[in-house]
């Protein structure tokens, strides 16, 4: 009996020919999840911990000006790496056998899986909520500049703090600690 059709394969097989190629390609998947992980963390911390704070200083209809052009561009851009992380996670997880079917999501690896998703979801509505509360607050720039900076710390604080707890998840799963 030959191999089986492209229809009749396990859903990774269709990515890859032979384990060296399913090698290849999941360390591939992987460098980029962990590359774009990075770009995606290091900005959420940046723009938490740096940008907002420092826009909260400003005077306030500078920082307003300067709030509304920056808002779109700081979701945009944080938004497409956390769906990117997203997208290339759960790849490599399905790839790399971790997580093949539903009943794999209940056994420890796929918990770590869920738990790591449930905290990317947390600190993306974090930042979220932080630029909503800000956008709300460009209405009075006094307002702005009496209530952002600490809107904006505590924002980027809670982020940090969801971030480190997301770092040991990937730490745990990255050493097969489960």
């Amino acid at each position: 009996m030959g191999a089986l059709p492209p229809v009749l394969r396990t859903p990774p097989e269709l990515f890859y020919q032979d384990e060296g190629e399913r090698a290849v390609l999941l360390a591939v998947i992987h460098y980029l999840h962990v590359a774009i992980a990075v770009i995606w963390a290091g900005s959420t911390v940046f723009v938490g911990l740096a940008i907002w704070p420092m826009l909260a200083r400003m005077p306030g209809q500078q920082a307003v000006a300067l709030f509304t052009r920056l808002r779109p561009v700081v979701s945009g851009i944080l938004g497409s790496m956390a769906g990117l992380t997203y997208l290339l996670g759960g790849f490599r997880a399905w790839l790399g056998g971790g997580v093949s079917g539903w009943g794999d999501l209940v056994a420890p690896y796929g918990l770590l899986v869920i738990t790591a998703v449930v905290v990317m979801m947390a600190i993306e509505s974090t930042g979220g909520r932080l630029r909503r509360q800000l956008n709300r607050l460009t209405q009075t720039p006094e307002a702005f500049v009496a209530h952002a900076a600490i809107a904006a710390r505590r924002g980027g604080l809670i982020q940090l703090a969801l971030l480190l707890g997301l770092l040991g998840i990937m730490v745990t799963l990255g050493l097969a600690l489960y």
